[in-house]
């Protein structure tokens, strides 16, 4: 299926994107969820699961959003979990060869949450919880509604 296609379904409950959006720039992402947008109703959830780059210094900053305060180690730790998390980090840089084309070739990222919001709200997406698993400080799902 094309990514940048108009969608063939037009009333899903829910779109899932499973590590997608990681793979792209930020302008091509935005055109896969403008067109999951345009396809959307207006009860349509969009769960994406990605890592979410967290930042290495300590932030002072409340969200608005469910669930999107993770777990910071205690001083005098990285707030991130400094090496612990390293394969967080590294995944950006990227370990495997087939995520190493989609990096390097076609521009793809980790983002931090803000990044997510960001590129959500500009494709007519409302970000409005955020899960981590338990299991894996690695893996989070994003939820978004239609704005």
């Amino acid at each position: 299926h094309d990514f940048f296609a108009a969608r063939p379904v037009k009333d899903a409950a829910v779109f899932l994107l499973r590590y997608i959006l990681h793979d792209w720039t930020d302008e091509q992402a935005m055109v896969l969820l403008r067109s999951l947008r345009a396809a959307a109703l207006p009860t349509t959830h969009l769960v994406i699961a990605e890592k979410i780059i967290p930042f290495a210094s300590r932030v002072d900053r409340k969200s608005d959003i469910p669930g999107a305060s993770r777990p910071t180690a205690e001083a005098p730790l990285l707030p991130n979990w400094g090496l612990a998390m390293a394969d967080l980090y590294f995944y950006d840089l990227t370990m495997r060869f087939n995520a190493a084309i989609m990096h390097v070739l076609l521009g793809g990222v980790e983002r931090t949450l803000d990044g997510f919001r960001e590129m959500l709200a500009k494709s007519g997406w409302q970000l409005v919880k955020v899960h981590y698993s338990p299991a894996c400080l690695t893996l989070s799902h994003l939820v978004a509604t239609p704005l």
